[in-house]
Order: C-alpha cells, then structure tokens, then sequence
C-alpha cells in the first residue's frame, strides 16, 4: 500500500480545499470513452437481429438495446396509472422500476430536437465525465494518490460496465449524484449533502444504502461534530428521500407496493432477503457448493472493503481482536479497560477522518443491500458499478506491470460482454445487461 504513504497527513491537508482534477486526467476519460465508443460501433456489424433491431444495427439502434427502451418509453408516455397484469394477476414488469430523473432531462433534449437514443447518449456521457472528476477528488481525499486513482479509473472504464457509461442508461448520472453526496458527506457539509441525496435516489435505487451510509457516519461523528442539528437533519431527510418514490408509485397507481412490486416482477416472486443468492449459488455450482461461493465472495469483498480503513485504525483492530483470542476468560474480557479503549480508539480514529470512513461505511452499506434484495442473475455487472471505489486499494497493492494485467484484463472482459451478453439478445441470457 505504498499509495497511500502519509495517509493521516495528506487527509487532513485536504478537507477544505478539494483535489485539483488533472486535464490529462479528463484527456484519458476521453480517450477510453472514444475507446469504448468505436468498440461498441465495430460490435454492431457483427450483431444478430434481436428484440430490439435487425442484424447489423446502426449505432443508435445499438444503444437502444435491453433498458434503454423502458427509459424511452418513460421519456415519451410517461407512467402507467394502472399497474400491467400477467395472466396469473400478477403485476408485469412495468416503468414504475425505473427512477424518473434520468427520462426527464433526456426528453429535455428531446424538445430540442434530438431523438431518444442521442438524447441519452448526451446525458449518460456527461454523467460519465462528471462521476469520473467526482470520483478522482473523493478518493484522493480518502489518502490515494493522483496516480493510483488515474489507473483505477482507467481500469473502472475499461470493465464491461464502461459501456453502460455511454448508453441510455441512467448509471452514471446516479452514480455522479452519489459522489457529490459523498463528498459533502466527507467535508461534514450536511446540508449541503441532502440535495445530492434526493437526486440520488430519484436516479437510481441507491436510496437505501445512501441513508443507510449517512445514519452510520452521523452516528461515528456525534462525539467530535459539533454540527449534530444538521446531521440530524440530512440523517431525516435521507430516509425521507428512501421512501420518496415508493410512495409517489403508490399514490399514483393506487396499491401500496407498486414499486417493489414492480421491481421483483422481473424474477417472478417476492422478495426474500438473501434468498436469492443462495438459490442463484446453487444452480451455478451446485447446492453443496453454493455456501462456499457465498462465503468465498463475501470474503473478498469485505477484504478490499477494509483496505479502504486507515491503516491505524486497521492496527487497533487487529490488536484488540489478538487480545481477544489471546484470553480464555471471556467474561472478564468484556469488563477489560484495553478493550474498551482499543474499540474507542479504533471509532476514534475511524471519526477523524471522515475522508475515509465515508467511503468505507459506503461501501460496506450497498454490499450489504445487494445480499439483502439482490437477484445475482439479473444485471449483476452494473450492479457493482457503485462499489467502484474498491478498484483503489486494489491498484494501490499492485506495482505496473500488475496494474496492466488488471487493465488487459478488464477491457478483454469489456469485449466479451458487449459480444455474448448485450448484442447477442437472446433469450436464453440470463445475465440481463
């Protein structure tokens, strides 16, 4: 973790001031953006016909695969007042799964005169832009270097889920408005941080990890923060937020559950935390298996999650829990005065630097939520695009020659993404982009 050398003090020296946002550092967005662009018009000419064009499409009608119809259709019509039924009486995948923002300024542009699929691509590529600038200040806030946050955006647009980066999709204006959220969240602007909340969550469906995020890091700051009024207040405002378009679906439409629903309508059933990983485990290596890939998975993710907690704090932890394992008399351990000091140093510590906490608390929240309401077969790439920070620590650990595997690797998988999963359009694809 070389990267992150002097961590404590480059942390500190930036909580006013924000990162400054190299111009060859948006040159490089440029270049991987135009990178991905001309692969996705090559892909086109080798393109079957499917549900949504005839062989060979041009590149607006590439883009307009999979989702980007459900956000035409809201651009245009608008939402249902009545819930679609399937045969069974069922509610049938319907809009009301997809957040309003993202439809409402693209049919801005429309009035302007472009058509829905340019429109998109217009607003998808400035969300693309703005989260790339917001994302290298957030991290270099949190200790990483200009360099370590060059190669692990580099790497971040290189995955296959670059490519919903530049289609009518509504990822990265969601994931733009997360990170003005949490940036205002690391500077402990909470005011500020409520408006990037709300359009966060009328973007995407990251309501509830978000208001989850700000709860925890209200919670670790009361002692030090004088600003409890206000984080009260964002705190409110965030689960307000959370439950904000749920009650609009329900009062238009008239059924209290028409946004869950409508989301679980696409799986076929309601939904039963975590049981879908489980279920999902099994059919891909088998029902005696599918705890080890479970546990397997989560290991890795919390591991990178916690190379993103300052490494004193990661030491406090790590001598506190020895001196656990170290004692056979537990119940005289719960009384230990070290113990206790250890875990108000290691809150202590995780307090003075909300540049890093943020991200950490974040992280842990949406991995939390994705185990909680997540079906892994359906659009599990994009899916992980707001875990993105964990690309840092990882780029942290490794020295050039690791990073260019990471980066060869990661645009091979951008290719056979665009190749198998969103031109193929077939459906017998599960893996729904």
């Amino acid at each position: 973790m070389g990267q992150r050398a002097s961590h404590h003090h480059s942390t500190a020296s930036t909580t006013l001031a924000p990162p400054a946002v190299s111009r060859y550092g948006l040159i490089l967005w440029g270049l991987l953006t135009a990178l991905t662009f001309l692969v996705m018009m090559l892909s086109a000419h080798n393109t079957p016909a499917t549900p949504w064009a005839g062989v060979y499409p041009s590149h607006g009608e590439h883009m307009m695969f999979w989702d980007s119809g459900w956000y035409e259709r809201i651009a245009v019509d608008g939402y249902p007042a009545l819930l679609p039924r399937t045969e069974t009486g069922a509610v049938a995948p319907n809009p009301w799964a997809f957040l309003p923002l993202f439809p409402l300024l693209v049919r801005v542009l429309m009035v302007a005169g472009l058509p829905f699929s340019w429109a998109g691509f217009t607003i998808a590529l400035l969300g693309s832009c703005g989260t790339w600038i917001v994302l290298q200040q957030i991290m270099q806030r949190a200790g990483f270097s200009r360099t370590t946050s060059l190669w692990a955006l580099s790497c971040g647009w290189l995955l296959p889920w670059g490519v919903i980066l530049q289609v009518p999709y509504a990822e990265s204006l969601g994931l733009f408005f997360l990170g003005l959220a949490l940036v205002a969240l690391q500077r402990k602007q909470w005011l500020v941080a409520i408006i990037p909340i709300v359009m966060t969550g009328l973007t995407r469906p990251l309501a509830v990890p978000l208001a989850l995020t700000v709860t925890l890091v209200a919670g670790m700051s009361w002692r030090s923060d004088h600003h409890n009024r206000q984080s009260i207040v964002t705190m409110l405002a965030s689960w307000c937020g959370a439950g904000l378009w749920p009650v609009i679906a329900a009062l238009r439409t008239g059924q209290f559950d028409a946004y869950t629903a409508t989301e679980t309508a696409w799986r076929g059933g309601h939904l039963v935390p975590f049981a879908a990983w489980v279920t999902r485990a099994g059919e891909f290596v088998g029902a005696w298996l599918a705890p080890f890939l479970i546990v397997s998975v989560t290991i890795g993710i919390l591991g990178l999650i916690t190379a993103l907690i300052p490494t004193s704090s990661r030491n406090t932890l790590v001598t506190t829990l020895t001196s656990w394992s170290s004692r056979n008399d537990f119940t005289a351990l719960s009384r230990n005065k070290f113990t206790a000091s250890s875990h108000a140093n290691f809150v202590t510590t995780l307090t003075d630097h909300p540049e890093v906490t943020v991200i950490w608390v974040w992280c842990a929240s949406y991995a939390v939520y994705l185990l909680v309401v997540f079906d892994p077969t359906t659009s599990l790439i994009r899916l992980l695009l707001p875990l993105a920070p964990m690309l840092w620590p990882l780029m942290a650990t490794l020295r050039t020659p690791g990073r260019v595997v990471v980066l060869s690797f990661s645009f091979a998988a951008q290719l056979w993404w665009l190749a198998w999963i969103w031109n193929f359009g077939s459906v017998s694809i599960q893996w729904i982009p």
